[in-house]
């Protein structure tokens, strides 16, 4: 089931981006029901246009990220869900959960039957990426750090009952720098295939109009 998402949206993306996107920006943007689902469409979707137009990746690793992102929180999905919405802060347990939940995902997709070791090392290790340069690492560790690039970018945009989403410049600008400040080069693909204002993002025209 989860490989059948991966090819319709893997689809979607080759045959309208633009369409995809703007879709998947207003969902993040005004969805705060179905968060998980919809994050995990998003950065898929972003991670799935940077492999092919820009890094090139072959398409099996393409594929394997694909999956991974679709997946990379499937332990915490009924969680991720009731933190959108919730207006106070994280409780002991919650932390635990959100702090434990890429080994956790891996554990549970390898439990179901996952093999491809890519998507499940890439799940484990997506918030323990270092900064640097994606030539010259292993697959999983250049497909984590796409994802982790993607997910930062697509978190920010996204809307929650505690605060707004932040404005685009905003969400481009924390994946564009990694965490020394310097120029990251997954979080680069993705500003080079998305453009500064990507299909969805608001901007204020010169009549002070918001489009």
């Amino acid at each position: 089931r989860i490989q059948q998402v991966q090819e319709e949206l893997g689809l979607l993306v080759r045959r309208s981006p633009d369409a995809t996107l703007l879709a998947l920006t207003h969902l993040a943007a005004e969805e705060n029901q179905l968060y998980s689902a919809t994050h995990s469409l998003f950065v898929c979707a972003i991670c799935a246009l940077a492999a092919h137009e820009v890094l090139k990746w072959p398409q099996e690793l393409q594929q394997s990220m694909m999956l991974a992102a679709l997946t990379m929180n499937i332990s915490i999905t009924d969680l991720q869900d009731r933190l959108a919405t919730q207006a106070f802060p994280l409780s002991d347990a919650q932390q635990l959960a959100v702090k434990s939940h890429a080994q956790d995902s891996a554990d549970l997709l390898k439990a179901a039957g996952v093999l491809d070791p890519v998507w499940l090392g890439a799940i484990a290790c997506h918030h323990r990426q270092e900064a640097g340069q994606l030539t010259g690492r292993p697959p999983i560790d250049q497909v984590a750090r796409l994802i982790h690039r993607a997910d930062v970018f697509a978190a920010r945009l996204s809307h929650r009952v505690s605060r707004a989403p932040l404005p685009s410049l905003a969400a481009m600008k924390a994946a564009y720098l990694d965490e020394d400040s310097k120029v990251d080069e997954a979080g680069a693909s993705i500003i080079r295939v998305l453009g500064i204002h990507h299909p969805g993002a608001l901007v204020k025209l010169a009549t002070d109009e918001i489009a």
